[in-house]
């Protein structure tokens, strides 16, 4: 332990030492805030990253419930099919919704495009879900004097050119009838005249497609009398979301499947974690290029310390002992700088979090007026790791020239 702190010592009063050339403290100071500056960076990129994954998931939660329960094959079944009764009883359980969800045409005046029509209840936890992002009109699901009242995306509403205010047009919903013999529009298609009473605006996406209905309209449009394509549940906070799943798998009979939020949209997820991956990679390597000049940086300080080293080598210090004295030089550098750094950074991002120091253009759309910020320790797990990484090998490749030949150099 001792002989430890004592080569940290030395190795630490070789780096604040005067040196015979001024380009070799400009280098080494120039390694130490490059390293500094390219780790800052890297943690404030990185949650900033975290803050937009933060919003674009918490947008899917208004989209994708908890839990999904659905047929295998899509279909709609019987709710009496399931055990409602036992699932309610599950620990961590706090809402259950059943809901369908189907395509169909949607026409106003002269304009018609295909929608995803979603049945949901009147007072239900989707219609409170989507009650936030509802821009004009009120997020009603009702049937008003045998007109059901229905909320769309703000992409369907403008490809539509919906006039909510005008109220004696009605949207028109289609659905194909199933097993039917006639070839006549009235034989095919099941009608549903709807009145618009609110317009909601959550991504562009979803916005493009979605309609939410009264889910009897929507089992009349279909024709499919009491059955559900969608068995939605939302978790208690604190819930466990293996153990809800696993306990839910074994009450279902065969042929439903049990789908958590990241399932439900696997493609998004797989899409933010390639991109967060490739975003730490990146940042990672202009890291690694900051930190290369440690190389030359301590192969100029071995050259200047020379004689010090001979000196140290003929008080008793072996070649393995003065190997370790330059790579703990070398992790001085990079250490110092890359916690100085990350120290640094992570105060920058905590400014930004707190004051919104930085605003952001048009984010008054997600509801965030300035770029968001999350943080997460496994960004500081890997950060460091590869600070150790980058402080263990590179000064590897500069000790090697330390050996008898160069201790001894000077007593020929």
């Amino acid at each position: 332990m001792r002989s430890t702190f004592l080569s940290y010592w030395i190795a630490y009063r070789f780096w604040k030492s005067k040196k015979s050339y001024s380009l070799i403290n400009i280098l080494t100071y120039v390694t130490f805030f490059g390293i500094m500056i390219a780790v800052a960076a890297l943690i404030i990129v990185i949650c900033v990253f975290n803050g937009f994954e933060h919003v674009i998931v918490s947008m899917t939660e208004v989209i994708y419930p908890d839990i999904s329960i659905t047929k295998a094959d899509a279909k709609p079944f019987d709710i009496n099919s399931l055990n409602l009764d036992k699932i309610k009883l599950i620990n961590g359980i706090s809402f259950i919704e059943p809901t369908i969800e189907a395509t169909a045409l949607a026409r106003y005046d002269d304009e018609q495009i295909v929608v995803k029509v979603k049945g949901i209840s009147t007072d239900g936890y989707n219609i409170q879900n989507i009650a936030p992002y509802v821009i004009y009109g009120e997020p009603k699901v009702t049937v008003l004097d045998s007109i059901p009242a229905v909320i769309i995306g703000s992409g369907v509403a403008h490809n539509l050119n919906v006039n909510i205010n005008d109220y004696s047009r009605y949207l028109f919903l289609y659905s194909i009838k199933e097993n039917s013999s006639q070839v006549s529009a009235n034989a095919l298609f099941t009608e549903s005249a709807c009145a618009v009473s609110g317009i909601f605006a959550v991504n562009q996406d979803y916005d493009n497609v979605y309609i939410y209905a009264p889910i009897l309209e929507v089992q009349n449009l279909l024709g499919i009398g009491n059955n559900y394509s969608n068995i939605e549940i939302n978790l208690a906070e604190g819930a466990n979301l293996t153990k809800v799943k696993r306990e839910l798998t074994k009450l279902l009979p065969k042929g439903f499947i049990v789908k958590d939020r990241q399932q439900q949209d696997e493609l998004l997820y797989k899409i933010l974690r390639n991109e967060r991956l490739i975003v730490f990679i990146l940042l990672a390597f202009i890291v690694l290029i900051a930190s290369l000049n440690v190389i030359s940086s301590l192969g100029l300080l071995l050259i200047d310390k020379q004689k010090r080293v001979q000196t140290l080598y003929a008080l008793g210090m072996d070649i393995s002992q003065l190997k370790k004295l330059f790579l703990r030089e070398g992790a001085i550098i990079v250490l110092g700088g890359g916690v100085i750094g990350l120290l640094l950074g992570s105060v920058i991002a905590f400014l930004q979090l707190q004051f919104g120091i930085v605003p952001m253009q048009g984010g008054e759309m997600v509801g965030y007026q300035a770029y968001p910020i999350a943080f997460k320790f496994i960004d500081y797990f890997f950060i460091i790791l590869l600070l150790v990484i980058i402080s263990i090998l590179l000064p590897r490749l500069t000790v090697k020239r330390i050996d008898k030949n160069f201790v001894s150099i000077r007593n020929n």
